[in-house]
């Protein structure tokens, strides 16, 4: 699974976030401040001010899979009328981000992956991480051995500038996987956290994944702050009534 190293370094080695991963969550800690005093507003502020834009791109091509690595926008699967509606989205303090559903080998992270990279390389702090590695690190929070590393990608994942989610609905929805998708979710809606997702599964489908006590809530969250765009793409589709009619309604 691909990472952003200079997220990891960051959140984890450099920030100024502090404390147990569920207190934050609990507390609402903002995205742009700390509990222990720090007066620098923004997550950036808190790291160092010397990369350049080259070791940037330096640390991105490292860290990204060689498929990754090897896509660019005139890849032949790529649909370009998307591609035109996804590359110029940049956080904007509003909290929304985008979604991308649709069947398997339809290029979703493919796409995402070319905002990624222009994000990461313009200075935005980044966190890509699997949807099967967010359940995975809830079911070990509690875990004697790899409680700490679960808790780190809990925490970055929150306090992230903006977080992608890949193939939300791939991993096993237990009470405690849900759990920890809702808050991550609310708290990063409540304190206006951009996150982008895929998912293979829209509408229907995905909430039935869940519990009636979380899934409606989840999926209503992703519609309400996010433009989503469901893959084959069509350029007259009227994207924002798509967005309630796939996650909210009953598509």
């Amino acid at each position: 699974m691909p990472k952003l190293r200079t997220t990891e370094q960051g959140l984890a080695g450099r920030s100024c976030w502090h404390g147990d991963i569920f207190s934050d969550l609990v507390r609402g800690v903002p995205t742009g401040g700390c509990r222990k005093g720090c007066r620098k507003a923004e997550p950036r502020a808190c790291t160092s001010e010397s990369r350049t834009k080259g070791t940037l791109r330096g640390n991105l091509e490292d860290d990204l899979s060689p498929l990754v690595r090897a896509t660019n926008a005139n890849h032949p699967a790529l649909n370009q009328d998307l591609l035109e509606k996804v590359l110029p989205w940049r956080p904007s303090g509003n909290g929304k981000g985008i979604g991308l559903t649709g069947p398997t080998c339809g290029c979703k992270t493919r796409t995402m992956s070319l905002l990624l990279r222009d994000l990461h390389l313009s200075g935005v702090q980044v966190r890509w991480v699997n949807a099967i590695e967010l359940s995975r690190a809830s079911s070990e929070v509690f875990d004697e051995h790899r409680g700490a590393e679960a808790k780190n990608v809990l925490r970055n994942a929150a306090h992230a500038e903006v977080l992608f989610i890949d193939d939300i609905g791939k991993e096993r929805f237990t009470d405690r996987a849900e759990l920890e998708l809702y808050s991550l979710i609310e708290t990063r809606v409540a304190h206006l956290g951009p996150i982008l997702w895929t998912s293979k599964a829209c509408g229907k489908e995905l909430r039935e994944m869940m519990s009636g006590n979380r899934g409606p809530a989840i999926t209503r969250r992703l519609a309400e702050f996010s433009s989503v765009y469901r893959l084959p793409y069509k350029r007259a589709e009227p994207i924002e009534q798509l967005a309630t009619h796939v996650l909210a309604g009953s598509a």
